[in-house]
């Protein structure tokens, strides 16, 4: 196959499958822009859309403004990709973070298998695709760049607390 086709193939948008997607996005880190930027020196990371992924692979829900994704404690079987919306991560009465769109929440729960750290409270009407556990593992092992985009949103989570202690 020439290259040119192979290329025109690589860069077209994913449907559903997850393995093309995973294809597609090796494809652009070795694009020559490299793993680390998008090209014009921005972060590569910071550049990753995960919704367009998140909403061909996952379920979609709509949660309506006050209403809560998940609650401290419930188990965590799947995270969630915010398509549109605000989502205020609160512990106890303090709202420890608010999350918007391609930002990932739950995801925790997903390497550690332990209860929810925090309550997930929709403070405007949100869109999220839920990302089961099978999808999760294997977006981890075959898309490098999924993995960096979760240490990267467990970084600034990590920092953000930091600051507020």
């Amino acid at each position: 196959m020439p290259l040119a086709r192979f290329r025109d193939r690589a860069n077209r948008a994913p449907r559903t499958d997850p393995l093309r997607f995973a294809r597609v996005l090796r494809h652009s880190a070795a694009s020559g822009k490299g793993p680390a930027t998008a090209g014009d020196g921005e972060s590569f990371v910071s550049a990753l859309d995960m919704r367009m992924f998140a909403k061909n692979a996952g379920v979609n829900v709509t949660f309506p403004a006050g209403g809560v994704v998940f609650n401290q404690g419930d188990p965590g079987n799947c995270m969630y990709i915010v398509q549109s919306g605000l989502i205020e991560m609160v512990i106890g009465e303090t709202v420890v973070e608010v999350c918007g769109p391609n930002e990932a929440i739950g995801f925790m729960s997903m390497i550690d298998t332990a209860p929810r750290s925090s309550t997930a409270r929709v403070k405007e009407t949100v869109e999220v695709s839920i990302i089961d556990q099978r999808k999760f593992r294997f977006m981890v092992d075959e898309v490098p760049n999924f993995a960096i985009y979760i240490m990267g949103a467990m970084a600034r989570r990590i920092r953000g607390m930091s600051q507020a202690m």
